[in-house]
């Protein structure tokens, strides 16, 4: 029996599509990036948008390397290069989703203007700059 995930593995190896050391690093970027999740027993890793704010906030605070979205949404260079963000809530709001919402408008060929729903009162709009950052103003 086989996982969606390792008859991918499978298949991409046998049409000669990636090599074995690829994919081992692949597994390897994977289990970094989840080693701080709760996971019980044999419970299946999972990357989810918490480990992505902790991996980028502490990736910024060690000054490593990262993405070219994520130095653009959640670097503040004016403030020395600190994370943008206080908490997970406020990173999700005004960069995680503001990203998401930026890269569907871009794969369907809409508009970049973006429309991000904090909660029922308030609303977040941007615009997406040349580099895929979301500039933001509260309507």
């Amino acid at each position: 029996m086989l996982t969606e995930a390792e008859f991918l593995i499978d298949q991409l190896l046998a049409n000669e599509l990636v090599d074995e050391a690829a994919v081992v690093a692949i597994k390897r970027q994977f289990a970094h990036l989840t080693r701080r999740g709760k996971f019980k027993g044999d419970e299946e890793r999972k990357l989810t948008t918490r480990l992505v704010f902790e991996e980028i906030k502490e990736r910024t605070q060690l000054k490593k390397p990262i993405s070219d979205g994520a130095l653009a949404a959640d670097v503040a260079e004016e403030r020395g290069g600190t994370f943008r963000w206080a908490t997970y809530d406020e990173w999700m709001a005004n960069s995680w989703k503001a990203r998401v919402h930026t890269r569907e408008a871009e794969v369907l060929g809409l508009s970049s203007a973006v429309e991000i729903k904090v909660d029922e009162k308030k609303k977040l709009r941007g615009m997406a700059n040349p580099i895929g950052a979301v500039r933001q103003g509260k309507s």
